[in-house]
């Protein structure tokens, strides 16, 4: 049925709940239960990525501070439609989110920014330009 879903919406995950963040933002009192429905609408794969980072265990912190309500009510008023975020944006989001929270993360869980990466390359290389460009030097 989901890849069913996944082929006429013409993207790779769907999501069958009766729920979007709209529609959760007005049941404030049965917000867990609904967004858990939310999250198991999902096909397997966004599950399996849901389930890898224990998202339950944010639910429930989230939901026992009474700050999930808040937090899916802010989620609602963001427009992350690829009309309005550029996959670049989303990019950078991505890395911020990944920055942000695993402060705690053991060593090799961060992902580098591309800009950190293009910096390295070129301090690496820096006034080497002429034998990386002169064959026999370095190129064959």
């Amino acid at each position: 049925m989901k890849i069913i879903l996944n082929n006429v919406a013409d993207y790779r995950f769907s999501n069958k709940s009766k729920f979007d963040f709209e529609k959760l933002t007005e049941d404030p009192d049965n917000i867990r239960a609904n967004f858990e429905n939310y999250i198991q609408g999902f096909s397997l794969n966004i599950r399996e990525i849901i389930e890898y980072f224990e998202f339950d265990n944010e639910i429930k912190k989230l939901d026992d501070n009474d700050l999930l309500f808040l937090v899916i009510k802010e989620l609602n008023n963001i427009d992350l439609h690829p009309d309005v975020v550029t996959n670049q944006e989303m990019g950078y989001i991505f890395e911020e989110l990944i920055r942000r929270f695993s402060e705690n993360a053991k060593a090799g869980d961060h992902y580098t920014p591309g800009e950190v990466i293009e910096l390295m390359v070129n301090l690496i290389f820096n006034g080497l330009e002429e034998e990386l460009t002169t064959l026999g030097s370095i190129l064959q």
